[in-house]
């Protein structure tokens, strides 16, 4: 019998078949089965993760597969095991923990497929090659190890918390960063997350700045200044997750932020418990929430609140909203990089700004706020964006 006959009579040994036949086997069988009956045969750590986060990863390993891109298909199963590993509580940089589970999710596809594996026991030279070769593409995933404040965090005061926070959050990489704050939402709010990515991502990246500016405020501040700032970032936590959970109560919203934080702090203290007090946590919450009202009907309360700011929206697109908001931060006093001016003041926008929007795959949609003279001789001068350097192919919007 060839190996055609064998792929059609959904016989696969491992162990014999090249590696080429494997492939092509682990793509007749996600394309030809409903990648929801595909997911329940992945191993049980795999199981385990939100549904959105394993069928994307097969959708997206059937994709490579097809084009017969093997390294980009390797990588998504070695980031699904390296997710299954955080989501576990185990370190995201055990490689042969990742080789394993990669090579279990190649077997438990080809098993229920109907092929073989076990001759001897354990797998097949080539499946360990592949599985070799997946951890030497992989990033390294940089680690947030037992941080003592965080882990006794009922032991110190709120600003000593909030800069702890803020350093180890400075600390990372700005897509490491994002990874970790989604990574710890509660399971209510992480798939949801997962759908809207895109819209998701800008205002943890705003947040994380945010976090810094306040925290760069906090050393001339009294106690209860720090907690009025305290509270106002809080407050844009609390918006993230009303727009997550966008059908649910403030009782709701407030109680899933709590876990959030609680979930951030456990990942930060190396996965143990944290001594934590929930009492003082959900009053700080419960303040931030007096502060401004969270984002319920996303589309609507954003257009109305940048019309309440005079934001001129005539050549602003839906999509670019949120981001655009988001960028403003009106909670908080953010400068304008060429005046120094305040973007928002007396709960208004300045005059003469305006904004670029840049796009990409991985962080959605991000907005920069300039003064509208400032950034338009710097593009005369430079034909750049002045946060990334990149090369300016877009064009200079008007809002104010």
């Amino acid at each position: 019998m060839d190996s055609s006959d064998r792929l059609l009579r959904g016989e696969i040994d491992t162990y014999n078949s090249s590696f080429l036949e494997i492939v092509n086997a682990v793509s007749e069988k996600l394309n030809s089965n409903n990648l929801q009956v595909v997911r329940y045969t992945l191993p049980v750590q795999i199981l385990m993760l939100p549904e959105k986060v394993s069928l994307e990863s097969l959708e997206s390993l059937k994709l490579t597969l097809n084009k017969k891109e093997i390294k980009q298909s390797g990588v998504i199963l070695g980031e699904l095991a390296r997710i299954a590993l955080v989501r576990s509580g185990e370190s995201p940089n055990d490689l042969t923990k990742i080789k394993n589970l990669v090579v279990e999710m190649i077997t438990s596809i080809l098993l229920n497929l109907g092929g073989t594996r076990q001759l001897e026991g354990g797998y097949s030279q080539r499946l360990q090659d592949f599985a070799n070769l997946v951890v030497d593409h992989l990033q390294p995933y940089r680690e947030i190890k037992d941080n003592q404040i965080l882990k006794q965090s009922q032991e110190y005061s709120l600003k000593q918390i909030f800069l702890e926070v803020n350093q180890l959050i400075q600390s990372l990489d700005p897509g490491d960063a994002i990874q970790q704050l989604l990574g710890t939402l509660p399971e209510h709010a992480l798939e949801i997350a997962l759908s809207r990515v895109n819209n998701v991502s800008p205002l943890l990246e705003r947040w994380c700045h945010s976090v810094d500016n306040i925290s760069n405020s906090l050393l001339n501040k009294n106690e209860e200044q720090v907690a009025i700032s305290i509270a106002h970032s809080m407050s844009e936590l609390l918006n993230i997750m009303a727009f997550l959970l966008s059908n649910e109560s403030l009782t709701v919203i407030i109680e899933s932020t709590q876990q959030w934080i609680t979930g951030f702090f456990t990942n930060a203290s190396g996965g143990t418990p944290v001594n934590i007090n929930i009492t003082r946590l959900l009053g700080v919450l419960k303040k931030a929430a007096s502060l401004n009202r969270p984002l319920v009907n996303i589309d609507q309360d954003v257009t109305q609140r940048l019309l309440e700011l005079g934001v001129k929206l005539d050549e602003i697109s839906q999509e670019v909203k949120l981001p655009l908001l988001t960028t403003l931060n009106p909670e908080t006093e953010t400068d304008e990089m060429f005046t120094g001016r305040l973007l928002i003041e007396n709960g208004k926008i300045s005059p003469g700004l305006a904004i670029i929007v840049k796009t990409s795959q991985e962080h959605g949609i991000h907005v920069f706020v300039y003064d509208r003279n400032g950034i338009e001789q710097w593009i005369r001068n430079q034909t750049t964006v002045p946060e990334t350097r990149e090369c300016f192919r877009g064009r200079v919007i008007p809002i104010s």
